[in-house]
């Protein structure tokens, strides 16, 4: 259910006015069903300060409470969990090893959560589109950066809802009135409607000045448009889109432990932290130490799915415990404690993830000497041998190498699994009592009793 939201009995948009443009944190929101007054939106958006604050909410939200966060609740962490590449030891901790165990039900707190707090950022984005399209205080060029962001940040959250539940709301409303009651969209519609405002995002962002990597860009967006027609199976579309990020000056020319440090020369869009001097949420929660995980690790079937001489496994990947006992956690993130100038901020979009769409384009497009080079092209940079000619088992190995690239960020192992059909397959070898039905979470049944439009409850819950 959409609701408008205020906080301590401030509506929205007043309440943003007290978060720092700096990316500080503010206090949760909580709901209430009276409309923000229209003198509120008026405040806001006739300052060009105000309105950015409002914008950059959503990036304090996306870093720090929600979906791509990098702390617990975040579905790095989670789908980690829910999937094969890590193991949940914190017993205690319900969100995790409910996660962990694949034992959700649709009342669970942490599904409700990721929900409201997703669709917040949704309603939020919506709010400054209607707010900046009906102000006048604004250049052009201010504007079209405004509106651009806003509907990037909208189709970024709407996208990774599609994967984790399915069928959902697509919602561009900030009418209370009609969100209490959107019904779902199906997801062959959502991908077109979400590639509609991408577009529209990537014209307005094309000419616009943003702070380097920290905020959305005209990359950014084709970089998710590129993930976008991948997911859709539209392989011409995602090779050209992730061809074309390819070519704007991006690089892996630097050394792999450095892929992750602030202003990495493959980043195409990150979050920096709250304040200088603190480093990621990443750091905190994937660096475990002592001679046995407390919290969490990566699962041994995923240590021991890396070739040998694998750079990732080498650089990335963090060997603890005792010679008889060996556990291994992620080592992306190297910075675990503040230090005296930011060192790495967390990266959502990377030039790697563009390679890999190229590559799997280009294989089922039937392009194999192009993806032979781009292939060859990945693997040499991690160590490894190039290929002489494309393996028979293409499908399984780039399965392969996008799980050796992408652990431990954004759920990508759980959504390439689930787009390409092969999730029940891989989960019975680890988890024996994974369930098709696994391939969605649960709606949250508070939402369906509120909004009776988004039943049916997907299946096997």
């Amino acid at each position: 259910m959409m609701k408008n939201i205020y906080r301590n009995g401030i509506p929205l948009l007043m309440a943003v006015l007290l978060c720092s443009v700096a990316f500080t944190a503010c206090e949760e929101f909580v709901e209430t069903d009276l409309p923000v007054t229209e003198t509120t939106a008026d405040a806001v958006f006739n300052d060009k300060v105000t309105a950015e604050a409002a914008l950059l909410e959503n990036y304090v939200s996306l870093r720090d409470r929600v979906l791509t966060t990098g702390t617990i609740p975040g579905i790095g962490n989670l789908m980690g969990m829910y999937a094969d590449e890590s193991v949940n030891w914190q017993v205690g901790s319900i969100a995790e090893n409910t996660f962990f165990t694949n034992a959700l039900t649709p009342s669970d707190a942490a599904v409700q959560t990721l929900w409201n707090d997703s669709y917040k950022i949704i309603y939020q984005c919506n709010r400054v589109i209607d707010g900046v399209a009906q102000s006048d205080a604004f250049a052009k060029a201010s504007k079209d950066q405004l509106t651009g962001e806003a509907l990037f940040i909208r189709s970024f959250v709407h996208f990774y809802l599609l994967q984790l539940f399915g069928n959902i709301p697509y919602v561009t409303s900030t009418d209370y009135r009609i969100n209490k009651t959107v019904a779902k969209t199906p997801v062959k519609d959502m991908y077109r409607l979400l590639a509609e405002d991408l577009v529209q995002a990537g014209t307005l962002l094309e000419t616009a000045v943003a702070p380097v990597n920290t905020r959305p860009s005209k990359y950014a967006v084709d970089a998710l448009l590129a993930r976008l027609y991948l997911y859709a199976q539209q392989y011409d579309k995602a090779l050209e889109y992730s061809s074309g990020v390819i070519a704007a000056g991006f690089s892996v020319d630097q050394p792999v432990e450095d892929t992750f440090l602030k202003g990495g020369k493959s980043i195409i869009w990150s979050l920096k932290p709250g304040v200088e001097g603190a480093n990621t949420h990443e750091a905190l929660i994937y660096i475990v130490t002592g001679a046995t995980p407390t919290s969490r690790s990566l699962s041994e079937n995923l240590v021991a799915s890396f070739e040998q001489g694998d750079l990732r496994k080498e650089l990335w990947i963090k060997k603890m415990g005792t010679e008889n006992a060996p556990y291994y956690h992620a080592f992306k993130y190297r910075e675990k404690v503040p230090s005296a100038a930011t060192k790495e901020h967390s990266v959502l979009l990377r030039l790697e993830e563009m390679l890999m769409i190229r590559l799997e384009a280009d294989l089922y497009l039937g392009n194999n000497a192009a993806a032979l080079k781009g292939w060859n092209r990945i693997r040499e940079r991690y160590g490894l041998n190039p290929f002489t000619e494309l393996p028979t088992n293409w499908k399984k190995l780039l399965l392969d190498e996008r799980r050796h690239e992408f652990f431990c960020e954004l759920g990508h192992r759980f959504f390439d699994l689930k787009r390409t059909g092969t999730l029940e397959q891989e989960m019975l070898k680890a988890k024996p009592s994974w369930k098709k039905s696994f391939a969605k979470l649960p709606l949250p049944q508070a939402e369906l009793m509120l909004n009776p439009n988004l039943l049916p409850q997907n299946e096997g819950y």
